[in-house]
């Protein structure tokens, strides 16, 4: 069965419900070399921070991974249903 709400409102936020944690890695502008991937702070800073001293390069791009999942907000017919997945 299909239904189709027009017009029902709804939020986007964290997944309550996702296993692990948001997850980052940086890139250096300078060659493009990438970090490994890391739910910690430190370590994508530390990567950094030991590339810059073997290589002089001095700029990087942060990018972070975030689980996100839309919620139906209240007065959402889904919402009265317990229907959030």
């Amino acid at each position: 069965m299909t239904r189709v709400l027009r017009h029902a409102t709804w939020t986007i936020g964290a997944d309550r419900e996702a296993p692990e944690p948001p997850a980052r890695f940086v890139t250096c502008k300078g060659c493009e070399a990438r970090s490994e991937p890391s739910t910690a702070q430190a370590d994508t800073d530390a990567w950094a921070l030991k590339h810059a001293g073997q290589t002089g390069h001095r700029t990087y791009r942060e990018f972070a991974a975030a689980h996100l999942r839309a919620y139906p907000a209240p007065g959402n017919p889904h919402a009265q249903a317990g229907e959030g997945s």
